[in-house]
């Protein structure tokens, strides 16, 4: 299990990297056209949310908690490609070779699951979950991808 994690986390996060190359600083942090009614937003935005996420796990691997509530949602991860493939290289590093003690380790997650919920609850789970929940609910192209796409009306970026 520990083999196949690091390499579903370096995967991604690579795939991060590839993409943060062929998009460069300036589209990466212009706005895409939004359907009425819909606030516009970035490549850069949606790709921020990712890292966002894969940065609180990191924090909950030192920590023993993970609080996907309090994401630092940094302005410059939205604007700079070459920020944000710093912060990638980063995780890649931190995430990408964890062993199987760290892994198994149980934390607390915390994580508002309503909109507009002001109250937040802990759960118990493991850094090997939070780890596989990562990677499969926000691998960094795919999200981007389909950002573009859902603006766009388009099937490809």
């Amino acid at each position: 299990m520990t083999k196949s994690l690091n390499i579903a986390v370096k995967d991604v996060l690579q795939q991060g990297c590839i993409f943060l190359d062929r998009i460069g600083d300036e589209k990466y942090g212009r706005p895409i056209e939004s359907p009425v009614g819909e606030k516009p937003a970035s490549l850069g935005a949606h790709y921020r949310h990712v890292l966002d996420h894969f940065l609180c796990l990191a924090e909950g691997i030192r920590t023993g908690q993970v609080n996907y509530d309090q994401r630092r949602r940094n302005a410059q991860l939205e604007s700079s490609a070459t920020c944000a493939r710093l912060v990638t290289e980063g995780l890649i590093d931190e995430l990408g070779g964890l062993s199987c003690e760290i892994l198994q380790r149980e934390c607390a997650v915390t994580y508002s699951v309503g909109y507009g919920e002001t109250e937040t609850e802990a759960v118990r789970s493991n850094l090997a979950r939070e780890v596989m929940f990562r990677r499969a609910r926000h691998p960094p192209l795919r999200d981007s991808q389909a950002a573009v796409c859902r603006r766009r009306n388009a099937t490809t970026v």
